[in-house]
């Protein structure tokens, strides 16, 4: 809230500033306050179009307001580039997840643990919209083994979730152990 009422006063002296309409856009972001963080980057994002944290900020306010359609869109142009950031891959596959597009969410995914193959997070990820779309098998398989290799408990929480979903108690209490 501080930093809020700082940002406030460094507002009155740089109308339209994009540095402090970001800085702006995070504290509100922050705080909850999505409707104030999404007018701060449509402002930002009248000023300067191709400002890449604002649009991913932008897409993180829509998909906490459950607007994926709105998140996908405000991505696009950076998902057009040459070679989009892991974030703007991550944010777009929980887009199209959350939009229930789950073989598109996928494809996004996959993008992303080929970018970070050792990253724990985009594996498990990946394996969660293969579950999604339906590839149960292939899902649990890579959730095992993500588990087995990972000393901290993101694959083994979504492995025991991903069991108990699929009713196999006796599944889901192995992995636990």
């Amino acid at each position: 809230k501080r930093a809020r009422d700082l940002v406030a006063q460094l507002a009155k002296f740089t109308k339209d500033n994009p540095g402090v309409l970001l800085l702006a856009a995070a504290t509100e972001l922050q705080l909850n306050s999505l409707a104030q963080a999404e007018s701060h980057l449509n402002r930002l994002l009248a000023l300067s179009p191709g400002s890449v944290p604002a649009r991913r900020m932008l897409a993180t306010v829509y998909l906490r307001t459950g607007q994926a359609p709105k998140a996908i869109e405000v991505l696009r142009p950076l998902l057009e580039a040459n070679t989009p950031d892991v974030e703007t891959l991550n944010l777009a596959a929980e887009a199209h997840l959350s939009s229930g597009d789950a073989k598109k969410a996928e494809s996004f995914f996959a993008r992303v643990a080929a970018l970070k193959p050792g990253d724990v997070k985009a594996r498990t990820a990946l394996a969660l919209a293969q579950l999604a779309r339906g590839d149960v098998n292939a899902a649990l398989t890579d959730l095992q083994s993500i588990a087995a290799g990972d000393k901290g408990s993101l694959a083994d929480m979504a492995l025991i979730e991903a069991r108990l979903r699929q009713r196999d108690l006796e599944g889901a209490l192995k992995a636990i152990d």
